[in-house]
């Protein structure tokens, strides 16, 4: 049995590269989406009493979120990048956007 060989060399004909921005974005969307679901996980846990710093730190969390939604945005806009890091990390900020200001909304 002959083995197949696919092709043989691989030429990339794009001077595309991958945003750094939109890298950056999606790293902090991850780093607001965890940290909103470890503040909820604690403040479940502690029966809603969590205090004064966990609500700071919400509102960090928030701001990370609104950073890397901007990031994203600028990231998109960026000529000769590939597009999708920068779209997944938009639709990840966004989503964590709507969380936080859910949280804020139910919390008033």
């Amino acid at each position: 049995m002959r083995r197949r060989r696919h092709g043989g060399h691989n030429y990339k004909f794009t001077e595309k590269t991958h945003s750094i921005r939109g890298i950056v974005s999606i790293v902090f969307a991850i780093l607001s989406l965890l940290s909103c679901g470890g503040m909820i996980w604690y403040s479940y846990s502690s029966g809603g009493n969590a205090g004064i710093y966990i609500g700071s730190a919400g509102i960090f969390g928030f701001f990370v979120a609104v950073i890397s939604f901007i990031l994203s945005i600028s990231s998109i806009r960026e000529p000769e990048t590939f597009r999708v890091i920068p779209y997944v990390s938009l639709g990840c900020s966004l989503a964590v956007t709507a969380v936080w200001i859910v949280l804020y909304i139910g919390g008033i």
